[in-house]
Formats: C-alpha cells, sequence, structure tokens
C-alpha cells in the first residue's frame, strides 16, 4: 500500500471517503450523526397526517412512484448512512408489526434526536449518560403511567363478532390515509376482516382482493364473500 506522508490521511483513502475526529469533549461524530438522522425526518415531515404532502419519488430504474408513506419512500430512496439507517429499521419494523404510524415513528425519533442534540450543546458530551439516563426513565413513565391513563377505545373479544369495535379501530386508521370516505371504507374493510377472520385469529391481507370497476365510484363499492 503506497501512502503519501504529505498527502496525510486523505492520500491513503479512496477519493470520496471522508475522517471525522470525535473528540472527547464534543462529540462531534456522534453530532453529525444525530444531525443526518433529524435530516432524514425533517425531509417527510411534511407527509405526516390525512393532508401530509406526497412525494414524487424517482428509483434507480427511473420508475415513479406518488406516496406520502413513509415505510414505501425510505425502501426506495436507498438511505446508506449508518444513523438513519437504524430510523428507516425502526420504520419498517413498525410496518411489519402494525401496518400504520409509519410516518409517526420517523417524526417523533427525529424530535427526540433533536431535543438530544440541544442537550448535548448545552450539557455537553461528558453528560451523554446522564441523557441516556433521563430518556429510559421519560419511557418507563410514559409506558406505565401515560399511555394506560389515555387509552381511547378497547375492544374485547374476537374481531369477526366484534363488528362494532372493528369498525371503532379501523375508522381513524382509514381517515388518516383516505380523509373523508373513512365512513364508507370503514364498513367494507370491517366486513371483509370478518369473513377472513371466521376462521382463526391471523389475519392473512392476500385474502383480500380489490377490483376496481371503470365507470363506478366508492359509494358504489360493495363487499362480496368470494372464495
Amino acid at each position: 500500500m503506497n501512502y503519501n506522508a504529505a498527502a496525510g490521511l486523505g492520500g491513503m483513502l479512496k477519493d470520496g471517503h471522508e475522517h471525522y475526529f470525535d473528540d472527547s469533549e464534543g462529540g462531534a461524530v456522534v453530532a453529525r450523526s444525530i444531525a443526518a438522522a433529524c435530516e432524514l425526518s425533517r425531509m417527510l415531515c411534511s407527509s405526516m397526517g390525512p393532508q401530509g404532502r406526497c412525494k414524487l419519488v424517482v428509483n434507480h430504474l427511473e420508475k415513479m412512484m406518488v406516496t406520502s408513506d413513509c415505510a414505501a419512500i425510505l425502501s426506495e430512496v436507498g438511505v446508506e448512512h449508518p444513523a438513519a439507517k437504524l430510523l428507516e429499521k425502526a420504520v419498517h419494523q413498525q410496518e411489519q408489526e402494525c401496518g400504520d404510524a409509519t410516518n409517526l415513528t420517523l417524526m417523533f425519533a427525529g424530535e427526540l434526536l433533536t431535543n438530544t442534540l440541544e442537550l448535548m450543546r448545552t450539557m455537553g458530551w461528558k453528560h451523554a449518560k446522564d441523557i441516556l439516563e433521563g430518556y429510559h426513565l421519560a419511557s418507563q413513565k410514559l409506558l406505565n403511567d401515560l399511555l394506560p391513563n389515555h387509552c381511547v377505545v378497547q375492544t374485547i373479544g374476537h374481531p369477526a363478532k366484534d363488528l362494532q369495535g372493528l369498525k371503532t379501530v379501523l375508522k381513524p386508521v382509514l381517515g388518516s390515509k383516505q380523509y373523508g370516505t373513512q365512513d364508507k371504507l370503514t364498513e367494507l374493510v370491517a366486513q371483509a376482516c370478518q369473513i377472513v377472520l371466521q376462521d382463526g385469529f391471523v389475519l392473512q391481507p392476500e385474502s383480500i382482493r380489490t377490483v376496481k370497476i371503470l365507470g363506478g365510484h366508492l359509494g358504489q363499492s360493495a363487499c362480496i364473500k368470494g372464495f
């Protein structure tokens, strides 16, 4: 390996590579990693909510996609930064486990990291353990005391039998994606879920098929039991 001493460390690395020196007081590398993750959150914050803006994504195959779903956007953009990659994995995990609230996951994580960066600038990097312990105590307070007391609705029983409870759960989820038509869609989706869940507790999305009919509108939609 040829190493040009006059060129320094940059002469040993390939073109395009950068090296950052993390001083023990300022935590420069950690601060830059947090800033990169916050930038990813800021880029997609306008897509949150029922009135969120859609993003036009063009992948490497020049395929265009217009969506406001955070998980779908991150799947196409190809995040490479290690810190931002952690947020991407958290979003995909949220998508797999709950199927919704991916934008909320990214925005909430971005706000926490933004506050962390402010605490680092105020308290200094030497208090990193204290900052981490503070977030841990706050999470325990949230999970044990605050969230249980703010439960809006709770469903009991099999979803295939509790139609009203199923509608109550589905309506806000559909309203965040299709605002204004959530009442009609809730009725259709609840009926489809009940048909699929008659034989068990596991819902297979591929068991429900949607068919578009040219010339029709949403008010003419109906749920038909298939086989």
